[in-house]
């Protein structure tokens, strides 16, 4: 005969029965184990404790509602296995209560509420006149004690519908996200196709659907040079079994061309491959401009790249001398830090 306890948080009394029917709820499907009895002690600001026991413990009398507690409360505790998974169905249930009921992403910080109590988040009170909900007027005070829970509960990945089971608190989900295994990616051959999909079904989309532009270490190509439009150009590049897209932009407005290579994938495996660009000339007299850098994570704007200094800016007046006929040359070489070391 076994028993879980399991310490919730330092909530306001009020709102303490409200949680043990989620936490009553949630129990009730995860046999063999289910709410018997749980204590709420000592008014404002006190801990809830929760007692659950086996389907062998059905004598007690302590129900919702206490302040009692239940004499089994020292018995054997439960596996880390069911209390984790208790911990999460709860976190995703408060989380739930947590969703801004106008743009329905998440509430963490800056919560505010309408006179009747509902929540709204600090971005969508600035663009509404009313609450969403019940029509009735904002007030201007925070309401600090949905933030620290929100700081607190466990949060699903917003990769959950794609196959990710992490739970993880907020000031973690982001960094998660980014290096998630099943999160969305866009095509990348061109703004008209519309595809998304995992980072697997990616490689087999452009693989059947575009082709590679290329699938070697080393790709030898050519641009057709103009500067009176702004213009981009992209070279799909599938080797070493990862997945990247080679860059050239060009700004008519300040005369520059930006450079880049983005790996495709988990953020964190970015800087793990470097690459070589060469612009040259095919005569016996070769002129050669040589730029090496690392490769970045394919989530950032071109904007964003140029002003970080992430990619390679040249003055047009650099490129120019390099052109013949109205074609720019290229080599890309790209390779991995690890075998370099």
């Amino acid at each position: 005969m076994y028993g879980l306890e399991l310490s919730v948080m330092r909530l306001w009394a009020p709102i303490c029965k409200n949680i043990m029917w989620i936490l009553a709820d949630i129990t009730g499907s995860l046999a063999p184990f289910y709410l018997d009895c749980c204590s709420c002690v000592g008014g404002y600001g006190t801990s809830v404790t929760v007692t659950l026991h086996t389907m062998e413990h059905k004598s007690c009398s302590y129900l919702v509602g206490g302040p009692v507690e239940c004499p089994l409360r020292d018995t054997k505790m439960a596996t880390l296995g069911v209390s984790t998974l208790l911990r999460n169905e709860f976190s995703r249930r408060l989380s739930q209560l947590l969703e801004c009921p106008a743009c329905h992403n998440y509430m963490v910080e800056d919560i505010y509420q309408c006179v009747n109590g509902d929540s709204i988040c600090s971005s969508c009170k600035k663009t509404m006149a009313k609450c969403p909900k019940c029509s009735g007027d904002f007030v201007d005070t925070r309401c600090v004690f949905a933030e620290k829970i929100a700081q607190e509960i466990y949060y699903p990945c917003k990769n959950a519908q794609t196959g990710c089971q992490e739970m993880l608190l907020m000031k973690d989900r982001t960094y998660h996200e980014l290096n998630c295994l099943y999160r969305l990616y866009s095509c990348i051959k061109g703004n008209k196709c519309e595809w998304k999909g995992t980072l697997t079904n990616l490689i087999k989309h452009i693989e059947e659907s575009h082709k590679f532009d290329s699938t070697e270490d080393i790709t030898a190509k050519f641009w057709n040079y103009t500067t009176t439009v702004d213009s981009v150009h992209e070279l799909s590049v599938f080797t070493q079994g990862e997945l990247f897209l080679c860059v050239r932009v060009f700004k008519s407005d300040s005369n520059k061309h930006l450079f880049y290579v983005t790996h495709v994938g988990i953020k964190e495996n970015s800087d793990k491959f470097r690459y070589d660009l060469s612009l040259y000339t095919p005569d016996v007299n070769k002129q050669t401009i040589s730029l090496t850098n690392i490769t970045i994570p394919n989530i950032a704007e071109d904007i964003d790249i140029y002003e970080s200094g992430q990619g390679v800016v040249l003055d047009d007046f650099m490129v120019r001398r390099l052109v013949v006929g109205d074609k720019l040359r290229y080599k890309f070489a790209i390779r991995s830090n690890e075998k370099q070391a």
